[in-house]
């Protein structure tokens, strides 16, 4: 619902906070896929959200909080690739070859 009214708004800026917590996962992919067209249409996002891989996807920027500290921040490519990032906040490591 808050992904349609800001599409026919005229506001600058979309600020959520958990918008995935307690939905399916059907229902998170269509929020996600959703966020990903408003993106696209150039409207500034700021985003809260626990599902660090999917937010990390969407995003240009992020911070990381664990223990209610701002833990990392950065680009999002730059977070996605971080070992420490992989093992903290996205279930695993990377593995690079060379």
């Amino acid at each position: 619902m808050a992904n349609g009214r800001a599409l026919t708004s005229t506001a600058d800026l979309l600020l959520r906070d958990a918008p995935s917590l307690g939905l399916t996962p059907i229902v998170v992919q269509q929020d996600f896929a959703a966020r990903a067209g408003i993106r696209a249409t150039g409207l500034t996002g700021i985003m809260v959200e626990q599902n660090a891989r999917a937010s990390l996807k969407l995003a240009d920027r992020g911070d990381l909080i664990g223990a209610g500290r701002i833990v990392g921040h950065g680009t999002a490519s730059a977070l996605s690739e971080s070992s420490d990032v992989q093992a903290a906040f996205l279930g695993g490591s990377t593995v690079k070859t060379e």
